[in-house]
């Protein structure tokens, strides 16, 4: 049997989670590099097709709205607008809660990407399947559990990816487990260790630090309260799991340094000062993308402070540092994620980014008659960090964005394409032996929120407005997919 060309430990970003959903595993970026490694491809992933996958995927619920209402959301229209939304809800529910929860995968070996959204840096040598379903079991379908309980979905999602099997011996795997098994029973090639954004983001996405304490290194996903680790806790988590990945004994290792999660449009910076609003790359507050500037106030809406975010964002740099040093003790790649988000982040860098996008992107944007508005004469990219915003005045284009989805967290397509370029890049300075180059043209055409965006969007801030108001056991369904994927057990 030949050796798996490529395996996967990670969180949400390698299982390819975009717009509140995981749903599309096929093109997240280890699928995309899985391509060009090898023909006949080999890679296995789990899928969760059925109702446009879990909790809940807002790109196909404004697709819905659109095709049922028009390009613009007229507030007059709310009451409507709210029951065609809680229906497009309660079918995933109804599947997800039920049929959804027990369903086996025809399989009797490990998938090589292990990844799992919400996933931590400890969870890769605790977490089980056997954890999910007796958690599950806790917690039955009905009185609107899978909206109630954030942590359902995150735990139907472990259950479908470390024991497909749905069998009692399997029940009790880990990731590293699973990839342990792939490693005896195959061998591997090239594995890739991307942990470590879920031990900070929900401070940002919660709006709120809770820090770690020597007890939370101990505690299961939905006994966390701890959003931000301690450096020296992220230390212990990271070492301890890193020495149990080096039993695996892949021939190669890549490890993925922490975006700075300060970054992305799940906040917005806000600040009252507005000839030098950003000083050092950092606004005087960090709330909501959906509270605009002329609405903020910081006794009244969720924030951080200028502080806060610079402070979480330097914790991350401590844990990058130690990343490298591990990679560096054993013998690993480091694949500098963060760098590469620094250097495009469009609001921290006021517009002026610091690296160009990849040249095969701009030629497969423009080949693309979806896209082609998208590179200019010069072949300059018109692609960036923020929040998507588009024009319908002829057709549904994106005019700002397009490089994260609709969570605010999650990249886009293209996005997941920039972050396999980044790891195909540094494979290849490792030796890895290339079967094709990246399939930018695959890439751009599969990203549907990037060629054919929903045309409701064009009212960006009416849409906010209404899906704040979308209401659900007291809280709008924005705020319940953000506490469902921000980290901590979900």
């Amino acid at each position: 049997m030949k050796k798996a060309k490529l395996v996967v430990i990670g969180d949400s970003l390698s299982q390819g989670f975009m717009s509140g959903a995981v749903y599309r595993t096929d093109i997240s970026f280890p699928a995309l590099i899985a391509k060009c490694l090898e023909e006949g491809n080999s890679f296995s992933y789990p899928t969760f097709n059925e109702q446009y996958g879990l909790p809940c995927n807002l790109e196909i619920l404004l697709r819905n709205l659109t095709d049922k209402y028009g390009s613009k959301i007229n507030l007059t229209e709310m009451i409507p607008l709210v029951k065609t939304t809680l229906d497009f809800l309660k079918k995933t529910v109804d599947f997800w809660d039920n049929e959804g929860r027990y369903m086996p995968r025809c399989r009797n070996f490990p998938y090589s990407n292990q990844a799992i959204w919400g996933f931590k840096v400890e969870d890769a040598d605790t977490v089980t399947g056997e954890m999910a379903a007796n958690f599950l079991k806790q917690h039955p379908p009905g009185d609107n559990s899978f909206f109630n309980i954030s942590q359902i979905p995150f735990y139907i999602t472990v259950k479908k990816v470390l024991n497909p099997f749905l069998t009692a011996q399997e029940a009790k795997l880990t990731q590293i487990d699973n990839i342990r098994i792939i490693s005896q029973q195959r061998g591997i090639e090239n594995l890739i260790f991307w942990l470590g954004a879920n031990n900070a983001l929900g401070a940002v996405a919660g709006l709120k630090i809770e820090l770690s304490t020597a007890e939370t290194l101990d505690n299961f996903p939905h006994e966390t309260k701890a959003n931000l680790y301690y450096p020296e806790h992220f230390e212990v988590i990271y070492r301890r799991v890193a020495n149990k990945l080096q039993e695996v004994q892949a021939e190669r290792i890549f490890v993925g340094t922490i975006p700075h999660v300060t970054i992305p449009p799940v906040t917005r910076g806000v600040s009252f000062n507005k000839e030098d609003p950003c000083p050092e790359g950092y606004f005087e507050y960090y709330t909501r993308p959906w509270i605009w500037d002329s609405e903020f106030r910081p006794n009244k809406h969720p924030h951080l402070t200028r502080a806060q975010a610079k402070m979480i964002d330097q914790y991350i740099d401590q844990y990058n540092q130690i990343i490298k040093q591990v990679a560096a003790e054993k013998g690993w790649y480091v694949v500098d994620i963060c760098k590469l988000l620094d250097n495009i982040a469009y609001r921290r860098c006021r517009g002026q980014v610091k690296a160009d996008l990849p040249k095969g992107l701009g030629e497969a944007l423009a080949r693309n008659p979806l896209t082609t508005h998208l590179v200019d004469e010069r072949g300059k990219i018109k692609l960036d960090t923020r929040y998507l915003s588009i024009d319908a005045t002829s057709f549904p284009k994106v005019v700002k964005g397009g490089l994260f989805s609709l969570d605010g967290i999650h990249p886009t397509t293209i996005g997941y394409g920039l972050i396999a370029d980044a790891f195909l890049t540094v494979m290849i300075q490792a030796g890895v032996k290339i079967h094709r180059d990246l399939d930018w043209d695959f890439i751009v055409a599969s990203d549907t929120l990037v060629t054919n965006p929903p045309a409701i969007m064009s009212g960006l801030r009416e849409m906010f407005i209404f899906l704040r108001n979308v209401k659900i056991l007291n809280f709008n369904l924005l705020e319940i997919l953000i506490e469902k994927i921000r980290g901590n057990g979900g």
